[in-house]
């Protein structure tokens, strides 16, 4: 066919990918460092309540990019809307379920 032949596509970007450069990624290595320090940084020493709100608001921020999540995970691993949502939600589950037995 000619007529498919004459055509011109030509691409169309479906979404980006953000990447770090190397001084990010070793600014963000080094935070998480200095955090740790040794067992004796903020992380570490916080008491459990602490660290159950700071998780608690982590999934507050988390369900709050739901739906964002749900198009990366379709995007990035071919799920189906249906099986991205229930993954994020069965996640969520998991944390808070977690938090309540340690509690």
């Amino acid at each position: 066919n000619n007529s498919i032949n004459s055509l011109v596509f030509s691409p169309t970007v479906i979404g980006t990918m953000p990447q770090f450069t190397q001084n990010q990624s070793l600014r963000t290595l080094q935070s998480a460092v200095e955090a740790w320090k040794g067992g004796s940084g903020t992380w570490p020493q916080m008491s459990l309540s602490q660290r159950i709100s700071a998780i608690e608001s982590f999934i507050a921020n988390l369900q709050q990019k739901r739906r964002e999540i749900i198009k990366v995970l379709m995007w990035e691993i071919g799920k189906n809307y249906k099986d991205a949502e229930a993954e994020f939600d069965r996640t969520i589950q998991f944390i808070q379920k977690t938090i309540s037995y340690i509690r």
